[in-house]
């Protein structure tokens, strides 16, 4: 009998932390092979750069290994965990507000059944 490819039966898929990170290059020429200089600090902030979407960036000073050139870069990460989070406080952030809304409303209309406007 001959084994098929690929996972057993009944395994269990795990969800494991992934991020992908967006080096800019140097802007003199282009190497994303770079050196750290002096702190870099880092936001959890979820957006869209160049059309694909991050949930952290930072920001610091380095300076080019290739041509020795200083500069300011941005990374931007992506973390799927942050993002179907963050997706799922925003929707309920927004259930919250409606239901809000509607409870004043409610209110507003007994207010004016009642003469008390």
């Amino acid at each position: 009998m001959e084994r098929k490819p690929g996972r057993p039966k009944g395994s269990k898929t795990e969800s494991l932390p992934t991020a992908r990170t967006f080096p800019e290059g140097c802007p003199e020429c282009g190497s994303t092979d770079r050196e750290p200089l002096g702190a870099v600090i880092t936001n959890d902030f979820n957006g869209e750069h160049d059309g694909r979407p991050y949930t952290s960036f930072s920001k610091g000073r380095t300076q080019c290994r290739n041509c020795g050139r200083c500069y300011f870069f941005t990374t931007y990460d992506f973390d799927p965990n942050k993002w179907e989070n963050a997706a799922r406080d925003e929707a309920d952030r927004e259930e919250r507000e409606r239901r809000e809304r509607a409870k004043i409303i409610s209110q507003q209309n007994a207010s004016r059944k009642h003469g008390n406007d």
